[in-house]
């Protein structure tokens, strides 16, 4: 799948959250979700949150002047292992919070911001995604 890129529809304030659904193709290794300023630039420069599922762990970092940050690497307990994703992206105060599933939704991971969330323009998803059903934004 190529990159997909969607423009936030306002900034981000405490306590919104940005939900994304889809569908991963078979034997699915990776999937990254950027969030970053712009939505027109193919690789950006900066990346204020990117989130990253590689086989058996969870990587947070971010990517300033195009240089990584030391960032956070967690196990990967159960995403990518269904053909169906949700994951949620809660921001509170300067962190963002990860949950997978819909309803009865589950806690991932959390990661803090190096930079205010109110920078987010855009969100970015690529890797093993046959296709994005949904996107939601719930502004608090």
């Amino acid at each position: 799948m190529s990159k997909i890129m969607m423009r936030l529809p306002k900034a981000l304030q405490e306590g919104d959250e940005i939900t994304i659904s889809g569908h991963l193709v078979d034997g699915a290794n990776e999937l990254s979700i950027d969030f970053t300023a712009d939505a027109d630039v193919e690789d950006p420069e900066d990346i204020i949150y990117h989130f990253k599922v590689h086989q058996s762990k969870i990587s947070q970092n971010t990517k300033v002047s195009g240089e990584w940050l030391p960032g956070e690497t967690e196990a990967n307990t159960f995403i990518l292992e269904e053909k169906n994703l949700t994951l949620t992206f809660k921001f509170i105060s300067d962190e963002v919070f990860v949950y997978s599933g819909d309803e009865g939704r589950n806690f991932e991971c959390q990661f803090r911001l190096n930079e205010p969330m109110a920078h987010i323009g855009a969100v970015h998803v690529s890797g093993d995604v046959k296709r994005i059903s949904q996107v939601t934004f719930r502004y608090a």
